[in-house]
């Protein structure tokens, strides 16, 4: 065979073999849960995502896409996602922190950063002044979610959790959050916690003219999405992700994109 023949015979191993091996995209699964304006779901969509689907969905969903990969979000209740998502079943956990699930491989660079704040009823005095403070109001909390990272006000709701100053919803952290400021409302519960952002969304999209007001913040957090521990593509995805931050940061888009969303946190 000579060598006109070989180099012949090697493009048509390429074109009809390897090609397809290297242009195939995966489908990248995420578990997890609406936070609107940060991660937008609509369970009725095949990736799972809204039209408009949130800061941080749009970023990783950038970012994959420019590598060729697609991601899907399946929605279920924060405790379960981490669980199944630590055994293998998914891809990732969508939203998460060192402190949260430490085990997990993350990129290098959390994807976007947000503030917890206590949420009052517009006339009601109280302010967080530091973890005693919490000793006085009655706090309405989502069950397994977490506030501070693990700090000092989850570590508080842990310990208090079955007393009467700690009220806790189970659900789907989106409908709880709903029922909670409801709670709040027709002062059931002294004080809700969540991003400032989701909060006034949460307002705007079921249509309450409830009068809340901020009652104090906790350090900002940074908010990532998280890779599983048991499967072995996780540190390139988590990779691919380091290096897709640092183009979204030096061409602007990641302000552009921040832009979308009328916010820069």
């Amino acid at each position: 065979m000579n060598s006109t023949t070989n180099r012949c015979l090697a493009a048509l191993l390429f074109t009809f073999f390897l090609k397809p091996i290297i242009t195939m995209s995966d489908v990248i699964i995420a578990a997890g849960n609406g936070w609107c304006p940060y991660i937008c779901v609509d369970p009725s969509t095949e990736a799972g995502f809204a039209e408009k689907p949130g800061i941080f969905s749009e970023v990783v969903i950038r970012i994959l896409a420019d590598h060729g990969h697609s991601l899907k979000l399946a929605s279920m209740p924060w405790s379960r996602a981490i669980l199944e998502t630590r055994n293998g079943k998914y891809n990732a956990v969508f939203g998460s922190s060192k402190s949260i699930t430490p085990d997990f491989i993350f990129p290098a660079i959390p994807q976007v950063t947000y503030n917890m704040c206590f949420h009052t009823r517009d006339h009601f005095t109280w302010q967080y002044t530091g973890i005693n403070s919490l000793e006085s109001v009655r706090l309405g909390i989502v069950q397994d979610y977490p506030y501070d990272d693990g700090g000092e006000v989850d570590q508080y709701i842990k310990q208090n959790t079955n007393n009467h100053f700690i009220q806790v919803l189970k659900g789907d952290d989106r409908g709880a959050l709903l029922r909670n400021i409801q709670k709040l409302a027709t002062k059931r519960v002294d004080a809700i916690i969540d991003s400032p952002y989701v909060i006034n969304h949460t307002l705007q999209t079921h249509q309450l003219t409830h009068k809340l007001k901020i009652a104090g913040c906790l350090k900002t957090g940074e908010m990532s999405i998280a890779f599983s521990p048991a499967l072995s593509s996780s540190k390139q995805y988590a990779r691919l992700i380091t290096e897709g931050m640092i183009k979204l940061q030096a061409s602007g888009d990641l302000e552009r994109i921040q832009n979308k969303y009328r916010f820069s946190h």
